[in-house]
């Protein structure tokens, strides 16, 4: 039971994109378990007793800590599919995560990207800029299994209403408060608070002159979990601000299918985004839950409409023979008004100006004998409609009769692979 819940995050629905997961090693779960031993050795009624055992276990954390580890994880995927039932596509994506941490505080993580059409566009993928894979994160840390951790590099980005990998286009430096003590009781409160900065310099279009373009990033961000038995609850909130003088941050394209058309949905030139998050999960050996929210606003926008979305889904394992097979699901509703989100933070599934539901059904198996390795199947569904007429693009292209509705319908074919193997 202890495998399959950790696959079924990484393949978490809608499917399109490897989820956002950290990759976990050996030395990570050795920890863990050193440090819950602990607690237990707190409770001991001799005092020489207690002292011994904790001084045992100080010596063992100590020792494994010093002993290096990595960890990788490998995805393939294939989609096909079509939008307003005219228009196909097909495209293939190849996502390469890396963890490499070094003795006592040192670690190195790194995603690549590889992506591929072969019909068309499809407007599920990121446009790329060559055939080569392309570096998407690298991200040095220091101090992850102490109380406070410092990082640099070019952070992994989540999007914002649908949480899914998106291009990183800043890189930054952060500051990490996880007090150590937390993870003595996993049951209480765990808590965390991150203060990063990032910068971007982006080189214009040639008919502007070309001139450089230098964006700063500030975000800091909170975040609350209760583990229960049975059920986890997780609470963020946080800030992020731009320092955006020449106003091109809503002109930033991340490499979406349809960011020029995207950028004129909405004249925004300010932004600070106020961003809330709520989820719980309920959980038992053969099933799982999910139920989230989200909330996000530019405070500084002409526009104060927030943006939203809700998301609830789950899933079933069926035990087997020689396997594992699980079944998802899950649907999630989504409300984008122009103006709210810079187009780059959003999912590729969302466009500005947007407001729809999307629905999903699919199912993983592993070889019992095999377990790292997983396949999965998906199918999902996009309604969206615009929130007003003006530049409603999706859907629309190459039409003479702007439709008043869209319907994107894919499926995805994943593959994916843990490494190493006896994680």
């Amino acid at each position: 039971m202890g495998i399959f819940f950790p696959v079924s995050v990484l393949l978490t629905l809608p499917f399109a994109h490897a989820h956002a997961f950290p990759l976990e090693t050996r030395r990570d779960r050795e920890l863990q378990d050193i440090l819950a031993l602990t607690r237990e050795a707190s409770k001991q009624t001799f005092l020489t007793e207690r002292s011994s055992q904790l001084n045992q276990l100080r010596r063992d954390y100590f020792e494994r800590l010093a002993r290096p580890d990595w960890a990788a994880a490998m995805r393939l995927t294939g989609q096909a599919g079509s939008a307003a039932t005219d228009k196909t596509f097909a495209g293939l994506t190849a996502h390469l995560n890396t963890l490499f941490q070094f003795s006592e505080n040192w670690q190195v993580q790194s995603s690549w990207l590889l992506s591929q059409e072969f019909k068309r566009f499809a407007p599920l993928q990121y446009r790329a800029a060559s055939e080569l894979p392309r570096l998407e994160s690298a991200w040095l840390t220091y101090g992850k299994m102490r109380s406070v951790s410092l990082s640099a590099g070019l952070p992994a980005e989540s999007s914002l209403l649908i949480e899914s990998n998106t291009r990183s286009l800043f890189s930054g430096i952060s500051v990490a408060i996880h007090p150590l003590e937390q993870k003595l009781t996993p049951d209480a409160l765990q808590s965390a608070f991150e203060l990063e900065h990032g910068w971007s310099s982006l080189q214009d279009e040639p008919r502007n002159g070309a001139e450089r373009i230098e964006i700063q990033r500030t975000r800091p961000r909170l975040k609350l979990n209760w583990k229960l038995p049975g059920l986890e609850i997780s609470i963020a909130s946080g800030l992020e601000w731009y320092t955006d003088q020449q106003g091109k941050l809503r002109q930033l394209t991340g490499n979406r299918p349809d960011a020029t058309e995207e950028s004129k949905s909405s004249s925004e030139s300010k932004w600070r985004l106020f961003s809330l998050q709520s989820q719980m999960r309920w959980q038992s050996p053969e099933s799982a839950a999910t139920l989230r929210f989200e909330r996000v606003s530019n405070t500084l926008g002409a526009n104060s409409t927030p943006a939203w979305s809700g998301a609830l889904g789950g899933d079933i394992q069926i035990l087997q023979n020689e396997g594992v097979l699980t079944g998802h699901y899950g649907a999630t509703y989504y409300r984008s008004p122009a103006g709210a989100l810079p187009a780059f933070r959003l999912p590729l599934e969302v466009n500005p100006g947007t407001q729809g539901v999307l629905m999903t059904v699919g199912a993983s198996y592993f070889f019992s004998y095999n377990p790292s390795s997983t396949y999965a199947l998906g199918l999902v569904r996009n309604l969206k409609r615009p929130l007003s007429q003006e530049n409603w693009t999706t859907c629309s292209k190459g039409r003479q009769n702007t439709p008043d509705t869209c319907r994107v319908d894919w499926m995805t074919l994943a593959w994916s692979l843990k490494l190493p193997t006896n994680l």
